[in-house]
């Protein structure tokens, strides 16, 4: 599994891994705590275990070896390639490589995308350096030993590279922590030391000025156990909610969040989020269930990866981006209100799917109060006075988002054979309300078209 934050376009990306019963090659993008599945031109084939990591020198990410069913089943393949993802598309830039299985990450001495792995033809460690073109083998003075399976991750504190643990044939799980200088690896001794593991992850939480390690395989049962590396030792956090190993790490900013990996239950599809005083474990927008639901997003952005499509100007207030084959209905009862109604096609299924655009002729702070907000207009509007919803059941209750940077507020409802979500935003002291409404259900494809549209949103006011 690769997955791999890339800061210039502010959202994650997901390739492959392993499922309940067979090796992945899809792709999936993470943005302000939504999963769109993305189905791009070219693609790597199937696999697990690759080395992946963000290249700051020409912003993409880059994913190395693997190993894969074919197709997704038949005989474990080994791979040397290595793809770059550059936010829409694919692209193998290495048909071939260092014959190794390694972890990577970027060095911030040089810039550079490190590797360090156990050679697959003797065991002897390697250390390699991406150039932008190919690898090249680096010979430094000192080195770890031939490791399987041990964690990479920045040190923020110190601005290094700092690899722990891995397993050595023969000799078990290892519990040593090394540093790259940007020439050399160099053995640490702090005063405190996790326990030895293999297949355990690392984070880089710049904010929390320290490297997060959690989980992997002991000298036993999988581990539930946490660290904190603060630049010259490592104490003891809380423990996990459940054993996890294998796990691929992201810096969220306030948060460090670990999606995937294994335990005793079998393979995970979830998020393991420290916050700097306790973990939360979230089933919430993972793959392998569905992708969100606005109204689940608190504290996040009600949309998703934009849609690319021209964007179109509605009524002085913003402009979007419709998305691809949604159609203009034309019938607009509410003239006053309704700036834009699209129907999704009918191959998204259920149907019909609609997405409204409203500018609510009205100023908040006079009809609302002057300390109205979003929330308070949307829990105003749920559980009373029905003022803009159709009457009908809430289903949900009112949670905070954002759309375009402005407060947003929104829930569920359903009255008749309809179901859907309001979301109202304030923005400069007016009112502007969102609704997506299906008849029988809104499936995932529509949802995802419909929170890229709100995704595409600028303001014009």
């Amino acid at each position: 599994m690769a997955f791999v934050y890339m800061p210039a376009l502010q959202e994650a990306v997901l390739f492959g891994g392993r499922g309940a019963n067979a090796d992945l090659g899809d792709t999936w993008t993470w943005r302000s705590g939504c999963w769109t599945p993305v189905t791009p031109q070219t693609s790597p084939p199937t696999r697990v275990a690759s080395a992946a990591v963000y290249d700051a020198a020409t912003g993409v990410a880059l994913m190395y070896d693997g190993a894969g069913q074919m197709g997704g089943a038949g005989p474990i393949v080994l791979t040397t390639d290595t793809w770059a993802w550059d936010g829409v598309n694919w692209k193998q830039v290495a048909t071939s490589g260092p014959n190794v299985a390694g972890v990577a990450g970027t060095d911030p001495v040089t810039g550079h995308v490190l590797l360090f792995g156990l050679a697959r033809n003797g065991g002897a460690p390697e250390t390699w350096r991406w150039d932008g073109a190919k690898w090249q083998q680096l010979s430094p003075a000192h080195t770890p030993p031939g490791l399987s399976a041990p964690t990479l991750a920045v040190d923020p504190v110190n601005n290094r590279l700092l690899l722990f643990g891995g397993q050595v044939y023969g000799q078990g799980g290892k519990n040593d922590t090394w540093t790259w200088s940007g020439t050399d690896w160099v053995l640490l001794a702090p005063a405190t030391r996790p326990p030895a593991r293999f297949r355990a992850t690392m984070g880089s939480w710049a904010q929390g000025r320290g490297t997060i390690l959690i989980g992997g395989v002991g000298r036993g049962p999988l581990l539930d156990d946490a660290w904190k590396w603060d630049g010259t030792n490592w104490s003891q956090l809380a423990s996990l909610s459940a054993p996890r190993s294998d796990a691929a790490a992201i810096d969220a900013g306030g948060q460090l969040l670990f999606f995937g990996g294994g335990g005793p239950s079998g393979r995970y599809g979830d998020f393991e989020t420290w916050d700097g005083a306790q973990w939360t474990r979230s089933t919430l927008a993972t793959p392998a269930t569905s992708p969100p639901d606005p109204i689940r997003l608190t504290g996040q952005s009600c949309s998703a990866r934009p849609s690319t499509a021209k964007a179109r100007a509605l009524g002085g207030y913003y402009t979007l981006r419709p998305a691809p084959r949604w159609t203009d209905t034309g019938d607009y009862v509410h003239t006053e209100s309704l700036l834009l109604q699209l129907t999704a096609p009918t191959t998204n299924g259920y149907g019909p799917t609609r997405i409204n655009f409203y500018a609510f002729p009205l100023d908040v702070q006079a009809d609302f109060g002057s300390q109205a907000t979003a929330h308070s207009i949307a829990v105003e509007d749920a559980t009373t006075h029905n003022r803009f919803t159709s009457r009908g059941t809430i289903t949900t209750s009112v949670s905070d988002c954002s759309v375009a940077a402005a407060a947003a507020a929104a829930f569920g409802y359903a009255v008749a054979s309809e179901n859907g979500y309001w979301i109202f935003v304030v923005h400069r002291n007016r009112l502007l309300g969102i609704k997506i409404v299906g008849t029988g259900g809104i499936s995932d494809q529509a949802l995802q078209d419909a929170l890229g549209m709100i995704g595409s949103i600028t303001w014009t006011f």
